[in-house]
């Protein structure tokens, strides 16, 4: 089968969020609801029978893959991707690929039928995006802990984080109510504010303020000097 069934990095994102989340849940439960993504991904024909092994090989094929992509939210960090890749490569090792010409181009082809060849159709799009380095890093999983969902970064520098603002909001809020659940709560800790506020409050401000203070400094460094003059 010919990778000619949609967009590749659609099919590759839309893959990995297959996954358990908040705003998803698993799709790869049975053999059931595997052969129904396949399907309307267009990568088996309708009927195809799957196995619970062929299950266990798609799952083992998404986490691999997401591991992938979430260590490309932080490029710069060493992450431990070894586990991944040879997951990966042990999947495509039995279900491998070939070149086909085609009016088009050159394209990758599963060279089996059945379950079998939907899956290394789906290995062939994975490697048509991956063949480009520049693309492939744009390829990630959600920061979002609890969200998975994968993602291109379309941003200009290819920062970004999340699949979308409303996780990037919930990060940010998660991590605004962990700094005000550090500060110090309390009787205590109100008496204390109140104080603060008080004493601010009586301190003037104000340009007169500002003359007051400066005439002040002036007094003192005035008065310094002089007790320097009476020492020596």
């Amino acid at each position: 089968m010919a990778v000619e069934t949609r967009d590749t990095g659609a099919l590759v994102v839309d893959f990995v969020s297959t996954r358990a989340g908040a705003h998803a849940h698993e799709q790869f439960t049975d053999p059931a609801g595997t052969a129904d993504w396949f399907t309307s991904a267009g990568l088996i024909p309708v009927g195809t029978p799957v196995s619970e092994a062929d299950v266990w090989t798609v799952r083992e094929l998404r986490d691999a893959l997401s591991a992938l992509l979430a260590a490309h939210l932080h490029p710069a960090k060493d992450t431990d991707t070894a586990p991944a890749t040879a997951a990966i490569e042990r999947i495509a090792a039995v279900h491998p690929l070939m070149p086909r010409l085609t009016p088009t181009g050159m394209v990758l082809v599963g060279t089996q039928s059945g379950m079998a060849g939907g899956i290394g159709t789906l290995l062939a799009h994975v490697a048509t995006v991956a063949a480009n380095p520049r693309e492939w890093v744009r390829f990630k999983t959600c920061g979002n802990h609890t969200c998975h969902l994968g993602f291109r970064d379309n941003t200009r520098n290819g920062s970004g984080l999340y699949c979308g603002p409303g996780c990037a909001a919930q990060v940010n809020m998660r991590a605004y109510r962990k700094r005000n659940a550090a500060e110090p709560t309390g009787p205590a800790a109100q008496v204390n504010m109140r104080a603060y506020r008080k004493r601010n409050a009586a301190e003037p401000t104000g340009p007169a303020a500002q003359v007051n203070m400066r005439a002040y400094r002036k007094r003192n460094a005035a008065e310094s000097a002089a007790e320097s003059t009476d020492s020596a």
